[in-house]
């Protein structure tokens, strides 16, 4: 009823129900992206597929260019396309061995296709000549496969060696408690809940706002822990 009221409101204001309707289209938007981030990440996932767009045309062009085919690989990993990203980092990974971010992103990519020994020894291998490779992301990932495939004990080894590399991540604490409340762990998995729900309240406004889902499932999950 309130919304329509203001609905109502604006468009005498205004003269038009159509500028109304843009008028609290942009205010929604703004007070999301600002507070609630979903149209943020909305967004973000824009942007990605626009540059995979990009990077599928550069390389139609020039199929020799290894930074586009690591870019484009890294993308289509977070897009979660993880078969899709397989044959490019591949390519890319011939060109440039040395670069521990690839290695690292195909064997996540392998993990999520099945090809688990293989992944595990890639991101092994990046770890172990880069520990604190992406702030600890490799293992806050794996950890997540390893929830996936409910194998919630190792999960909780790879979560704890995210955690001593960083602190701070919201999504991190939370993904150990849930890793630690599978395995019966109730009060590690409460501890590590709470002490999600601080990291985010110590968090910077920006930050917040990319880990403000994290701190509500993080919520939802003490209510059952």
């Amino acid at each position: 009823m309130r919304n329509l009221f203001l609905f109502f409101l604006i468009t005498l204001l205004t003269g038009s129900p159509v500028l109304a309707l843009l008028v609290i289209l942009a205010v929604y938007l703004t007070l999301d992206y600002q507070f609630i981030g979903i149209s943020r990440r909305l967004f973000g996932r824009f942007r990605r597929a626009g540059a995979i767009r990009v990077l599928y045309r550069e390389l139609s062009v020039n199929p020799h260019d290894a930074t586009a085919r690591r870019d484009l690989g890294r993308f289509l990993v977070e897009a979660r396309r993880f078969r899709e990203a397989v044959p490019h980092l591949e390519k890319a990974m011939e060109r440039m061995p040395d670069s521990d971010e690839t290695v690292c992103d195909l064997g996540l990519a392998y993990l999520w296709t099945g090809n688990v020994p293989e992944g595990k020894g890639l991101i092994l291998r990046a770890l172990g000549r880069s520990p604190k490779l992406r702030y600890g992301e490799p293992y806050l990932r794996w950890g997540e496969f390893l929830l996936h495939q409910g194998r919630a004990a190792e999960a909780a080894e790879r979560l704890e060696q995210f955690r001593s590399i960083f602190s701070s991540s919201v999504e991190g604490h939370y993904l150990l408690g849930v890793a630690y409340q599978r395995t019966g762990d109730r009060m590690k998995a409460v501890e590590s809940y709470r002490t999600a729900l601080e990291m985010f309240k110590r968090s910077p406004r920006y930050k917040r706002r990319e880990e403000r889902l994290w701190a509500w499932k993080t919520r939802a999950r003490l209510w059952t822990a």
